[in-house]
């Protein structure tokens, strides 16, 4: 490239994807006011020169992706102002030892480097570095030096599958806050990795040689994120109990992870705790003690028995405790007709149930097809124990599943409640992912049961409504990501009321001589229904929930964990709504789901339409996870 002697006072020199860019004048050293140099994505680019180290000025210097960069120049140790060195996907094999006289670097990006292999020794001189990444490098180790890197808060040396063990000096990085050693051959951690009293991210997912946890790891009293996934991991340290920051334990895909500790109810703050795929077979019984305890997996663990009550989210695939899942269902219907009365006054909750018999007996009003029309009962509105409405209906897919690796659950009703001249319309629509239709090929009748809220019902024209219509319709084009075809077989819509009996509706009460499984519903006449015992499809499981609410509301799901973001542009979308999708099988299992209900409202041109705001603004929509 042509010479930059007339160029003195230039500051940025962008040089981008010049895929011919071959090499750098030297006369580049005389642009002292240069601050950026950016050549990243100039592959046929080897080396710079000597010259770059006159660069007083420099602070960001980028050749990402520059993939026949081979060399870092010996006088580059002299840019004194140089805080970013982004070398990430380059040939280099090593730095000059000059590195460490860049007193200001504070990020030094060395990933996906796959011929780097050694970290230099007086690294340790970067006094102001504080992120190294050395992701899918062919590191094998760190110098002891490392530990002198007293502002470091990242350190990334994940899938550098020949790292094998994590320096006894590393635990000198009092700064480090984030560290992370997933997909290495790494087999246990030094005794000082407790003396990173900052750190509060530990990742170790897929390290399958990992072992052990050191006992000191307790000391780590910042320590909010412990990842240890698909890890040869065999129990905790008792320690673990002290973690009193820690918030989320991941020790999912563990194949020989047997007993959580005792101890482990200690840590107060823990909201997630994922066990799925693991040989657990129960937890010691002061887990209830987990205040904080919102999300618990323990998806395929056939050996496990018992369930804790107190959760927000738990997701319970090819568990075979159908007793403790049925109780969990029950647990989770009365709760949330509780804090609908009593609290919080704006939940919705849906059930998703594969192969289930029909329609709840409890929902007393039911029709062939797919709508329903039932007369409100008289001062519906005005009655304290009438929490809402539950609708339901029975469709069947007819999606092709062979091609399939999740399937959508979708639901759209549009419910109308009229009389004496006046309409409320609203649609219902929600929709979530589960993968369990596809693993199992089950083409078989599907239940969604829908419980709407009398506070998203506008209060206005409430004495005005005698009838309500409930309407179950495919989602049309565009309106939904799920477009599966269904056919509705059956629908049904029931009025309930806390209590007592109320114009000839059951009322729900907790079931004193439910059987064994205790997932029968009572009425005021203390007629049981769903209660049949030949029939396990009634045995419904269910959640306690306590009231895990997030600001934003605007999020759905997948069992997998996977985030499906709502349309942030439309308001009427973001509806709070709770969902439990059921997969049952013939040991009972079940998998209950959270996603955001997404809502809008429509106008009618015969009948005056209330005007108010979206339910989620009336209610300030706070979002409660399920996931079972």
């Amino acid at each position: 490239m042509s010479e930059f002697s007339s160029m003195p006072n230039l500051e940025r020199l962008i040089l981008r994807c010049c895929v011919s860019l071959i090499d750098i004048h030297p006369s580049v050293g005389n642009m002292k006011k240069l601050t950026t140099l950016s050549l990243r994505g100039c592959d046929k680019l080897k080396n710079l020169p000597d010259s770059i180290g006159d660069l007083e000025s420099l602070e960001i210097l980028n050749l990402a992706y520059c993939s026949e960069f081979e060399k870092f120049p010996e006088k580059g140790g002299n840019m004194k102002s140089l805080w970013l060195l982004d070398l990430k996907n380059t040939a280099i094999k090593d730095l000059p030892d000059s590195i460490g006289d860049l007193e200001s670097l504070a990020i030094l990006d060395l990933s996906d480097c796959s011929k780097f292999e050694k970290f230099l020794e007086k690294g340790g001189n970067l006094k102001s570095l504080k992120q190294l990444h050395l992701r899918n490098s062919a590191i094998k180790d760190l110098p002891d030096s490392i530990g002198d890197l007293e502002s470091l808060e990242i350190l990334d040396i994940s899938d550098c599958s020949k790292f094998e063990k994590f320096p006894e000096k590393g635990g000198n990085m009092k700064s480090l806050t984030e560290l992370f050693l997933e997909n290495t051959a790494i087999k246990d951690l030094p005794d000082s990795i407790g003396d990173l009293e900052s750190l509060t991210e530990l990742c170790l997912s897929d390290c399958s040689k990992f072992e052990k946890l050191p006992e000191k790891v307790g000391n780590m009293k910042s320590l909010e994120l412990l990842d240890l996934r698909n890890t040869a991991i065999r129990d905790l340290p008792d320690s673990i109990g002290d973690l009193e920051s820690l918030e989320i334990l991941d020790i999912s895909d563990c194949s020989k992870f047997e007993k959580f500790p005792e101890k482990g109810r200690n840590m107060k703050s823990l909201r997630e705790l994922d066990l799925k795929n693991t040989a657990i077979k129960d937890l010691p019984d002061g887990i209830g003690d987990l205040e904080s305890l919102r999300m618990l997996s323990l998806s395929n663990c056939p050996k496990f028995e018992v369930f804790p009550l107190s959760l927000n989210v738990i997701d319970a695939h090819h568990c075979t405790s159908k007793e403790d899942l049925s109780r969990l269902l029950w647990h989770c219907h009365l709760n949330w007709l509780k804090s609908t009365t009593e609290e919080f006054d704006r939940w919705q909750l849906s059930a998703f149930i594969p192969e289930s018999s029909g329609i709840p007996e409890w929902i007393t009003y039911q029709n062939l097809g797919s709508e329903v029309t039932e007369k409100l009962p008289i001062n519906w509105c005005e009655d304290p124990d009438f929490p809402g409405f539950v609708l339901s209906c029975v469709y069947r897919p007819s999606c092709d599943y062979s091609s399939a690796y999740i399937f959508c659950h979708d639901f759209k009703c549009e419910l109308n409640l009229h009389g004496n001249g006046f309409r409320f319309r609203d649609v219902c629509y929600h929709e979530c992912w589960c993968d369990c239709h596809v693993n199992f090929k089950d083409s078989r009748d599907l239940v969604c049961v829908y419980w709407y809220p009398k506070t998203a019902i506008p209060e206005e024209h409430h004495h005005k409504y005698t009838h309500i219509n409930a309407s179950f319709i495919d989602p049309v084009e565009g309106y939904s990501s799920c477009s599966h075809d269904k056919e509705i077989i059956k629908c049904g819509i029931n009025v309930i009321f806390l209590g007592d009996q109320r114009n000839h509706m059951p009322m729900l009460e907790h079931p004193q001589n439910s059987g064994d499984n205790g997932s029968a519903l009572q009425d005021a006449n203390g007629n049981v229904h769903g209660a049949n015992q030949d029939d396990e499809h009634y045995h419904i499981p269910t959640l306690d929930l306590l009231g895990n609410f997030h600001d934003n509301g605007s999020a759905l799901q997948d069992a997998n964990g996977n985030v499906h973001g709502a349309n942030q542009d439309d308001e009427h979308y973001h509806i709070p709504t709770l969902d439990l999708l059921g997969n049952f099988h013939d040991n009972g299992s079940v998998v209950l789901e959270d996603t955001l209900g997404n809502r809008k409202r429509r106008c009618d041109d015969s009948l005056p339409d209330v005007v108010e705001e979206p339910h989620c603004k009336r209610l300030g929509a706070p979002n409660t996870d399920l996931l079972l």
